[in-house]
């Protein structure tokens, strides 16, 4: 089912327990655990990468109105895909040490930050705050992360303030 719904364009993706809240995106792959798809946000523009666990995914909407007219005006994003096999551990690559990423997590929490490292099924996650400036570290266990995003607009938005803060301290 998931390989056809990569070619049905954009989807409508309920994770959340409010049956009216969901991420919109294009799937670009999947493997036993987990979805990589690109995101728009409600204007039609990129909205960054998504790393969804399947099991909290509940409901998976295309051809909907909204995303036929949401179509109509949407950005296309930047080309990125993982290859086929272990989702979690391409991302881990890509984004450590270098992407702020969000992170949620089962309760509902959502810790913004740099992951630094991944050992033992766990993840070690410099925290940063919304003016860029460090907050901590928190440690994680991977079995509690329902989705990690970068490229988001909150995460952006983050790392130049961080770069800002950077300057300003030198």
């Amino acid at each position: 089912m998931f390989e056809e719904l990569k070619k049905c364009g954009l989807l409508e993706v309920y994770s959340d327990e409010d049956d009216k809240k969901f991420d919109v995106g294009k799937l670009l792959n999947f493997d036993e655990e987990w979805l990589f798809l690109s995101c728009l946000d409600n204007y039609g523009r990129y909205g960054g990468y998504m790393l969804i666990r399947r099991e909290n995914v509940f409901r998976i909407n295309y051809g909907t109105r909204y995303l036929r007219d949401l179509a109509r005006t949407a950005e296309e994003p930047p080309a990125a895909s993982f290859s086929d096999g272990d989702l979690f551990g391409q991302f881990l690559k890509k984004v450590a040490d270098r992407e702020v990423v969000s992170v949620t997590l089962c309760n509902g929490n959502v810790i913004i930050g740099i992951i630094r490292s991944s050992r033992d099924g766990l993840l070690k996650i410099e925290e940063y705050a919304d003016n860029g400036c460090e907050d901590g570290f928190a440690v994680v266990p991977e079995a509690a992360i329902v989705s990690l995003q970068f490229e988001t607009g909150e995460c952006l938005a983050v790392q130049k303030n961080r770069a800002v803060s950077e300057a300003a301290e030198k």
